[in-house]
């Protein structure tokens, strides 16, 4: 019965670690996938105005898969030219911008 137990707690063992292995594989596909994505907006009266519906469609589809840093970066610029959000998404590592916001 001990061996049964020992066999048991070493495949759950085998088991975690792979899932620990394909989480960080796939956050890495995730990042490098997302950082070609970009806003394609002008910046009026503080408000993104977008060319079409559907450009405003397909950049919320993008911002919705990213990552909050990712987000944060690529909004830095559009805060410079006055962009104003009633929630600022800053990269965490941007602590100059969060307190100008």
């Amino acid at each position: 019965m001990k061996i049964f137990k020992y066999q048991i707690l070493v495949i759950l063992v085998i088991i975690l670690a792979s899932c620990q292995k394909e989480d960080v594989d796939l956050y890495d596909y995730k990042n490098s996938n997302s950082s070609s994505s970009k806003i394609d907006a002008n910046v009026k009266n503080g408000r993104f105005v977008f060319s079409s519906r559907e450009d405003f469609e397909s950049t919320m589809e993008q911002l919705k898969q990213e990552n909050v840093e990712v987000i944060g970066n690529n909004l830095e610029g559009y805060y410079e030219k006055g962009f104003r959000s009633h929630k600022p998404i800053v990269s965490p590592k941007n602590e100059l911008l969060k307190e100008q916001l």
